[in-house]
This record gives structure tokens, sequence and C-alpha cells, in this order.
């Protein structure tokens, strides 16, 4: 994985290229943790993670946030 952290058209962005491998483990079932730290954005970790519709992805992540997080599902809007 390459991981990048810089500013476009006077926008910050974070950057993720996923090798293979990592492509592989996503497949898997393995999620992906970034520390924010790595990425000069302390106190936000982040989460990358893959699965076959909206709502396994969100069965699979939700041990790893807190009750209260709020799910943004932009598949909602598309479809209206």
């Amino acid at each position: 994985m390459i991981k990048m952290s810089g500013q476009s058209k006077g926008r910050k962005v974070l950057v993720f290229g996923l090798s293979h491998m990592n492509l592989k483990k996503l497949k898997e079932g393995l999620p992906i943790f970034i520390h924010g730290e790595e990425m000069g954005n302390p106190g936000m970790d982040m989460i990358i993670f893959s699965g076959k519709d909206e709502r396994s992805m969100e069965e699979m992540v939700r041990p790893f946030l807190s009750p209260d997080t709020e799910v943004i599902d932009r598949t909602k809007e598309r479809r209206n």
C-alpha cells in the first residue's frame, strides 16, 4: 500500500494505493486499518474494507465503531 497526504486544487486529500496483496486481503474479508497519525490526522483513524453489498459491509465494520456511528449510504440517493 502507498499512502499520501497533500493538497489538490486547494483541498486536502488523502490518497491510498492498494497493492494486489491488499486487494486479495480485502476479498478475503480482512479490513485494512490506517492510523491517522501516519497521515497527519491524529485522532482520526481510517478503515478500508469491502463486501458483497452495503448491508454486509455495515455488519462487517460495526464491531470496530461506536454504537452512535452514523451510516451514510449514498447508493440510496443514486437510486432516486
